[in-house]
């Protein structure tokens, strides 16, 4: 019986030991994924605002070429 009892105890601390290298190995697997759909952000986000500026610098050149030759007093007459 006693024999039987450390074979069934050796069996059990191997199943928990191998669901808690299961459950570690899934946590850093989900932090990794956490951490580069974080940096994908981050990129994208970047990327989004250099567009936005780049965009608004073009946008400033095209106006200043029609303004150029023209002279305004700041105040629209009505």
């Amino acid at each position: 019986m006693e024999e039987r009892f450390k074979t069934l105890e050796k069996e059990y601390l191997e199943i928990v030991e191998a669901r808690r290298i299961a459950k570690e190995k899934a946590e850093a697997a989900e932090r990794e994924l956490n951490l580069k759909i974080r940096a994908a952000r981050l990129i994208q986000s970047l990327w989004r605002a250099h567009k936005a500026r780049k965009a608004l610098k073009n946008k400033k050149k095209k106006g200043k070429k029609g303004k150029k030759g023209k002279k305004s007093g700041g105040k629209k007459k009505r």
